[in-house]
């Protein structure tokens, strides 16, 4: 081959392999700038969560903060007030008259009012009460079927049952609690984890209107129960803003509440305070294990603590052998008060 035609040859190929190197490097480029590009939409896309999130987060906690310095003023209020109470009642001194009467030989107890020097008799003091009993409350929750009611009856000492709200799983309640002088409702509230809730659960983001409507309707179906207890609840009872709300709407419909301790986070008794609202708490659950020996032994529990403080709160549910461990532990509560929650 002439030694011109190889080198034009040469020429080509280099020429080719020149332009395909240029084409991959352009290429490379314009792959490397498309990834920088989708990189930098994706960062700034989580930026602006993140941002929104903040935000959301941000108002939560002003939330808060603003209820909180309300129930705070709302207790300073309280306390002004019982103050003002007890600066009445020193004001009042205790001191002895002589009766000018001629059959009146012995002395009797007045009150002198400072403010106003008006002398006012008082009614002679009875004799005190033997010291009561301590008490005890056994609250059995979940109660929802006539099988369940029929073996509370059984049960030959007074405890209180608290009803689910009815649904269509167990539509009978409203009736089956008709049947009990003493009942509770058993109101289902949002948990951190709960696979199984109710269908008409409250939740940490139902409105007031929300709640409002279901306590309503809640009340129609049980008139005669005052007190209502939390099912689950962990994540609601936790949430001030959210109790704030069912207690805003407990103080309109004059219902009391037990607290059953799902979450050492309950924000209960705060709130109760700010509406002054009378609240119980749960002492001891008395069937987490539903073993026979387990459950005497949670019961002795609750009977020490009825004896040091003078009063417990048990709470359980209506599985066969709680039912029958309470059947037949009658003997275990001498020289105790079994009581009603309303009581307590």
């Amino acid at each position: 081959m002439p030694r011109k035609k190889r080198k034009s040859q040469t020429r080509k190929k280099n020429k080719s392999f020149f332009t395909i190197k240029s084409l991959f490097i352009i290429l490379l480029i314009l792959f490397l700038s498309t990834l920088t590009t989708l990189y930098v939409l994706h960062e700034k896309e989580v930026l602006i969560f993140n941002f929104d999130k903040i935000n959301k987060e941000e108002k939560v906690i002003n939330q808060d903060d603003n209820l909180l310095k309300e129930i705070t003023l709302a207790l300073k209020k309280q306390e002004a007030s019982q103050k003002s109470e007890q600066a009445k009642t020193q004001d009042i001194q205790e001191v002895y008259f002589e009766s000018n009467d001629t059959n009146a030989s012995k002395k009797d107890l007045i009150l002198e009012d400072n403010r106003t020097n008006k002398i006012q008799p008082i009614k002679k003091t009875q004799t005190p009460h033997k010291a009561k009993k301590p008490k005890l409350a056994i609250i059995i929750d979940d109660v929802a079927f006539g099988a369940q009611t029929r073996k509370i009856k059984q049960i030959p000492y007074r405890v209180t049952p608290s009803f689910m709200p009815p649904s269509s799983i167990h539509p009978n309640t409203p009736k089956l609690a008709k049947s009990f002088s003493i009942h509770m409702v058993h109101l289902p509230l949002e948990a951190f984890n709960n696979p199984n809730e109710e269908l008409m659960t409250l939740k940490t983001k139902s409105s007031y209107k929300t709640i409002k409507r279901e306590i309503v309707k809640i009340k129609s179906n049980f008139p005669k129960a005052v007190y209502y207890n939390n099912h689950t609840g962990s994540k609601f009872t936790s949430n001030l803003t959210s109790m704030d709300r069912l207690f805003k709407v407990f103080k309109e419909e004059s219902i009391k509440f037990l607290d059953s301790k799902t979450t050492p986070h309950s924000k209960a008794k705060i709130v109760a305070k700010k509406y002054e609202i009378p609240i119980l708490n749960r002492d001891v659950f008395l069937d987490n294990s539903r073993k026979p020996k387990d459950i005497k032994r949670q019961l002795r529990q609750a009977i020490g603590i009825a004896k040091r403080r003078g009063f417990a709160i048990a709470i359980c549910h209506p599985y066969s052998s709680t039912l029958e461990v309470l059947k037949n532990a009658k003997p275990m509560f001498k020289g105790l008060d079994l009581v009603y929650i309303s009581e307590i």
